[in-house]
């Protein structure tokens, strides 16, 4: 019988830039999980190594330490990042800038992983703005929309992810943008997904709402895209529907999951009144 590998939840870590993605399997092996991410901020500089766990112990994940982990930039000097916290490595020295490609190689228990990624152009955000809608089907009548512009960058593949934030606490949603219809084009972009029905998480007048915009590589982007399709995927009537789930699109070599970032970032912040 096929092992079937499936992905079940994503889980935050005490920072906007720290995440780990916790992978199901199906009574097999233990795979590793390699989440990876270099930035032109070098506090955001953090890679994250995991085992996948059983499909019948779904609570359960472990810590990989005592790894090797080193980052090269192609051509230039390579940086091997410590170990902070079980799993948790890093390295503030390295300083990602724009058109450099990165390499990472993780040696563990004798195989090594390796990605490569490069850091794009930054979009920059012009503005945020708030709308309040108003319609049947609203609990009280209404809502706020978030509306984040910025302009793409012309003659470039643009990708991004954005992540938004209700007074400092994220809002745990995939959200990716990329420029294949918009090349050059000034982009009002609200396709924001914030639970608005339940009291506890409704936004109100005088919340913060903070929007990152995180310009990255393709392959990025990919991994985020089909990782987003996975989850809504078995949400569709959960592992039973019937359907197989796949792992989302990996730049990893050897068969480990997740994915390798250099990316930068840009931000911005609005009360709603």
């Amino acid at each position: 019988m096929y092992r079937i590998i499936v992905l079940l939840v994503i889980l935050s870590f005490l920072t906007s830039c720290e995440e780990v993605i916790k992978v199901e399997l199906d009574d097999a092996d233990p795979q590793i999980v390699i989440e990876a991410k270099v930035s032109d901020n070098s506090e955001n500089n953090i890679v994250l190594i995991t085992l996948s766990t059983d499909f019948y112990e779904p609570s359960e994940y472990q810590n990989i330490s005592d790894a090797e982990v080193i980052v090269s930039e192609v051509g230039g000097e390579s940086l091997v990042f410590t170990e902070i916290s079980s799993g948790k490595y890093t390295n503030e020295n390295l300083t990602a800038s724009v058109g450099s490609m990165y390499s990472i190689k993780v040696n563990y228990n004798d195989f090594t992983y390796s990605a490569q990624s490069t850091l794009k152009q930054k979009i920059i955000i012009d503005s945020l703005q708030i709308s309040e809608e108003k319609g049947r089907g609203l609990s009280d009548g209404k809502r706020y929309e978030i509306h984040c512009y910025f302009q793409d960058n012309p003659g470039y593949e643009d990708y991004a992810r954005l992540k938004v934030y209700v007074n400092g606490e994220e809002r745990k949603s995939i959200i990716t943008y990329d420029d294949r219809l918009s090349d050059g084009n000034s982009i009002e972009f609200n396709r924001f997904q914030i639970n608005q029905e339940d009291d506890e998480d409704k936004l109100k007048p005088g919340d913060v709402i903070s929007v990152e915009l995180l310009t990255i590589d393709e392959a990025t982007y990919e991994y985020f895209s089909t990782l987003n399709d996975v989850l809504a995927g078995s949400g569709n009537g959960g592992m039973m529907s019937g359907s197989t789930p796949a792992n989302p699109t990996t730049n990893w070599d050897n068969d480990a999951l997740g994915y390798f970032s250099a990316y930068s970032v840009d931000a911005k912040s609005i009360v709603i009144k």
